[in-house]
């Protein structure tokens, strides 16, 4: 059988999240779309059953019989599963039940990227999450066919506890009021600050824009594409994102601050290779912007890895980035406080 024509890819990597994978795919199977899309299941070697749970959904909502749309194989890392909704015929799923579990080993995108390297978007919906309204793509997609300097469109969320209630986050700034300035268009310095509220289950982007299989981190995603394109926002909840007892967001606030400030300081890398291409980026405010967030880095430098401030410290002598970035003559002072 030959695969789909696919337009969008939907990344979810799961682990151990029996009890909410089913809400995760019935979110995507429930898109309504003038377009096919596949859904990329990863489970990471679950050891709570979700590879049981995965498999009986896919028997009781996928034509896993039907050999002109289905089949199924082994490898040496995965079983794999693939097959197209029984009602929902721009629903496709490829299941990839991994044997051996990837944490800190080993990137699992090039596991999916037969599927991948053909879409033209590409959204990300892990396996606690799921999205709560049937249009979540669709409209997204509509964005990203009609403008083509935007490269990532994103909606409003709801957060949610492990049993679905809906609730206020925990040592995360709202972003309610935000002015649209700072949420949509060129805002890669306003991301590198932490100004925009955007979370990974709620986004659609231009594959071409996100090659390298070392960026992961949300973060580091965010900005990669936004020193590239536009930003839009898309004012509906579309997603639900789950904080569960013991996720990032009841962490501490120091595990937070650090793994925020590893994830930018890993992006800065690339960023050091150069300076965003758009003539906007060169602009006296967006160049304060990222004066101050280097005042930040100092700040917090006692968070940092040690070979991330190494290889940091080493991109920002090479191509002599401060002098590159901080506006000539102008006061660094100002934003010691801020």
């Amino acid at each position: 059988m030959k695969d789909s024509n696919f337009k969008v890819c939907v990344r979810c990597f799961t682990f151990n999240q029996s009890k909410y994978i089913i809400e995760t795919m019935n979110g995507f199977c429930n898109q309504q779309t003038n377009f096919p899309f596949i859904c990329c299941v990863v489970d990471d070697a679950s050891t709570d059953g979700e590879q049981e749970v995965i498999t009986d959904y896919l028997n009781e909502y996928f034509d896993m019989h039907n050999s002109s749309v289905a089949y199924k194989k082994e490898t040496d890392y995965a079983h794999i599963f693939y097959s197209q909704h029984k009602e929902n015929k721009n629903c496709y799923f490829v299941v990839l039940f991994l044997k051996e579990n990837h944490y800190k080993k080993k990137s699992k995108l090039p596991y999916i990227e037969k599927w991948r390297r053909n879409c033209k978007y590409e959204a990300i919906c892990e396996g606690d999450d799921f999205w709560c309204t049937n249009t979540k793509l669709q409209s997204e997609v509509n964005y990203l066919d009609n403008d083509a300097e935007i490269g990532l469109v994103y909606t409003n969320f709801h957060y949610i506890d492990e049993i679905g209630n809906k609730i206020d986050a925990p040592n995360v700034e709202p972003y309610i009021s935000l002015p649209k300035y700072i949420r949509e268009g060129y805002i890669w310095h306003y991301l590198l600050n932490g100004e925009c509220g955007v979370l990974t289950c709620t986004i659609l982007f231009r594959h071409r824009l996100l090659q390298d299989e070392r960026i992961f981190i949300d973060q580091s995603i965010f900005l990669t594409i936004a020193r590239q394109s536009k930003f839009a926002y898309i004012d509906e909840k579309s997603s639900c994102y789950r904080i569960l007892p013991n996720s990032a967001m009841r962490s501490s606030v120091s595990w937070v601050q650090r793994a925020s400030a590893n994830a930018k300081f890993y992006q800065l890398y690339y960023f050091s290779k150069g300076f965003p291409t758009n003539k906007f980026y060169f602009s006296f405010k967006s160049k304060l912007h990222v004066a101050r967030y280097f005042i930040r880095l100092i700040k917090s430098w006692s968070l940092i890895d040690e070979v991330d401030k190494k290889t940091m410290l080493k991109n920002i002598v090479k191509n002599n980035l401060l002098l590159t970035l901080i506006p000539q003559h102008y006061n660094l002072t100002l934003f010691i406080s801020s």
